[in-house]
């Protein structure tokens, strides 16, 4: 278990570090246009893979590792055929006809050739981790997501070109691993309850799907039509920001999941309830600060990272950026959320989540509120929504309880230091990037002297259990 969840952390960190590099290096070589085509391509892809995958690539892992049986896999390469297939081409043909905003219509080809990619890619990723063999799933993951893009934008000669070869890549290295990977067929006459179990499986959680779909790739499809290729990337970027939250969040799932299970179990309710609102308290404060740092050196990071910006993708981040501690959270308590109950809480927080942040869009609209502007703060509104649905069901569940009052207080403080600190250092050193190493500095020694002699009890609590 320690092994897996080593792995799997480093692995995201690497990643997302070749994914942070990818967008970089497009940036530079390729200017901010093509960046904002492919990202946005990317985007809806891996967005709404979940949904054409009718659920598989959450499907696979649970019923494989519950029961080690090849036929589950090839289950999947059933639905792939019959519901998934389809729904590929039927996308494809939307596109072909020009009603995917910001898609062209004569790429189509190409573009079903990626989402057929990035299907294998997940499925085969899902089936590694079926059978509990994450070093093969990691490696499938850094060579799709980071390795082979990089190398294919290396050799760049145009984007549509550039697309395909990476959709090829994907699809045979994906392939060789579902071959390596799957068994013989064992009872071939269970496959038939394998591919029953895996459609009512993805079928329940499908409205789940569809809504995280609307609350991650919404907001690029709204602004498809309104902001140029340069501003798409930046926007892109800031998404992408907000998605880091997801390297600590998944290795917390790993760990969280089979412990929250075994203490209700054992009827250690009150035990985990208090565990779980020091994880909710440091979420917070932490998600607070980053939030705070990416917002007030917005420019200064955008640089260093793609090279160039633009006026308008500085304001697309600097709103999208809000919803960090949202969804911080959010992925902090839907993994316990899920193992506390079977009733399918987080499909309605997210159903719930994406219908307000569509309702608070249409209402900006209304009132003739910049599109840019409704749309970001649509964004985050709706994350708010999913974070408040958390904290309402965690408390449900576990009788989680936090101090609302002392948060808001410690919170407000945060931001107010936060400035504070980078007005002295804006007036005593001349250069942003310079100022930005010396807030970081000087931020992380005052982090560090407060969390080694503060007696707030969120902190003692934790030294008790880092140091027991």
């Amino acid at each position: 278990m320690k092994s897996d969840l080593l792995i799997t952390f480093l692995n995201g960190l690497v990643v997302v570090a070749g994914v942070f590099f990818l967008n970089g290096m497009i940036a530079r070589m390729h200017g901010l246009d093509v960046l904002g085509e492919f990202s946005y391509i990317r985007r809806i892809v891996t967005s709404c893979i979940s949904v054409l995958l009718f659920g598989m690539n959450v499907g696979l892992p649970y019923y494989i590792s519950r029961n080690i049986n090849p036929n589950y896999a090839y289950g999947g390469g059933v639905l792939f055929t019959c519901i998934s297939f389809p729904l590929i081409l039927f996308i494809t043909w939307l596109i072909a006809n020009g009603y995917l905003p910001g898609l062209k219509a004569e790429d189509s080809h190409i573009y079903f050739l990626y989402i057929i990619g990035i299907g294998a890619q997940y499925l085969s990723y899902s089936i590694f981790r079926g059978y509990m063999n994450m070093i093969g799933a990691n490696i499938l993951q850094l060579l799709c997501t980071a390795v082979i893009p990089i190398i294919a934008f290396y050799y760049f000669s145009t984007l549509s070109h550039t697309i395909n070869q990476i959709a090829l890549c994907i699809l045979l290295i994906s392939l060789i691993g579902i071959f390596y990977r799957v068994e013989s067929v064992k009872k071939p006459f269970e496959l038939l309850r394998c591919v029953s179990s895996l459609f009512k499986y993805g079928f329940a959680r499908l409205p789940s799907f569809l809504a995280q779909f609307i609350l991650i790739a919404g907001l690029p499809i709204f602004l498809a039509k309104e902001i140029t290729s340069a501003n798409m990337a930046l926007l892109n970027a800031g998404i992408s920001i907000v998605r880091l939250a997801l390297i600590f969040v998944t290795p917390l799932g790993m760990i969280l999941l089979p412990r929250i299970s075994h203490a209700l179990a054992q009827g250690e309710k009150f035990r985990l309830g208090q565990g779980m609102e020091i994880l909710l308290t440091i979420t917070i404060y932490f998600s607070t600060i980053i939030c705070g740092i990416v917002f007030l050196y917005t420019e200064e990071l955008l640089i260093l990272w793609l090279g160039q910006i633009t006026t308008d993708g500085i304001l697309l981040v600097k709103l999208v950026i809000l919803a960090f501690p949202f969804y911080s959270v959010m992925g902090v308590l839907r993994g316990p959320i899920d193992a506390g109950s079977e009733k399918g809480y987080n499909s309605i927080i997210y159903v719930i989540a994406a219908l307000g942040m569509l309702f608070s869009f249409l209402m900006f609209r209304i009132a003739n509120v910049n599109i840019m502007i409704a749309g970001t703060i649509s964004f985050a509104f709706g994350h708010s929504v999913s974070m408040l649905g958390c904290l309402y069901f965690s408390k449900k569940l576990f009788d989680v309880s936090i101090n609302l009052v002392q948060i808001f207080t410690t919170v407000v403080l945060i931001v107010i230091m936060i400035n504070a600190l980078a007005l002295v250092i804006g007036l005593i050193f001349d250069g942003p990037l310079l100022q930005l190493v010396v807030f970081l500095i000087s931020f992380s020694v005052m982090a560090l002297l407060y969390l080694h002699y503060s007696t707030s009890d969120w902190v003692m609590e934790l030294k008790k259990r880092i140091y027991n």
